[in-house]
């Protein structure tokens, strides 16, 4: 940016500011896509201009082969909230990163989140870092009990209670069918 070019100091401060926009990229790059912006803005002297670059991930909690497995999952797959002064040299910087596609709005012009959307998107996503289990099964399921007194007992699933993290399976015992309460993570899918 040259020197007419630039903002003067007190135009930022009582001009424009900072919003948060978001922008489309190659679903699976978000991770480099954010490290590129972060440093090269830096070396572009952006960073005045580019605050925070947010993608929202949260923790879910996999079930394979009777064990626990937390892997962070992209909430918005191929999307990413940067929160920027929008100038044509920051806006030219993004759309010429590596990966980035373009900003979501009009016509592809960068339009700003409202203070509501940025709230309940980015917001509830920093203040949430409990881990979420995902279900792997439905009811009438065939699941195996990988731990606990049943353990390598098969059986088929009859309710699933999400708010105790327990499942009712019907397994056979001697014989007879025999309803058993189990919590997830001790069954695993049968495939």
């Amino acid at each position: 940016m040259t020197e007419e070019n630039a903002l003067p100091e007190d135009a930022l401060a009582n001009g424009p500011k900072a919003r948060w926009y978001t922008m489309q990229v190659y679903t699976g790059q978000e991770e480099k896509v954010k490290r590129y912006v972060l440093e090269e803005s830096v070396r572009e002297g952006l960073a005045d201009q580019i605050l925070n670059v947010h993608i929202p991930t949260e923790k879910k909690v996999e079930m394979r082969g009777g064990k626990r497995k937390v892997k962070e999952v992209v909430n918005f797959p191929g999307y990413m909230f940067i929160e920027m002064l929008l100038t044509p040299h920051s806006t030219h910087f993004i759309l010429n990163a590596p990966s980035v596609l373009n900003f979501v709005g009009p016509d592809n012009h960068p339009h700003p989140l409202s203070e509501s959307e940025v709230k309940r998107i980015i917001g509830r996503i920093q203040g949430d870092d409990e881990a979420v289990l995902e279900i792997s099964f439905k009811v009438g399921d065939t699941v195996r009990v990988v731990d606990g007194p049943f353990n390598d007992f098969t059986g088929t699933v009859q309710e699933i209670n999400e708010e105790k993290k327990r499942l009712k399976v019907t397994v056979s015992i001697f014989g007879r069918s025999t309803p058993v309460e189990l919590a997830f993570q001790q069954v695993d899918a049968v495939q």
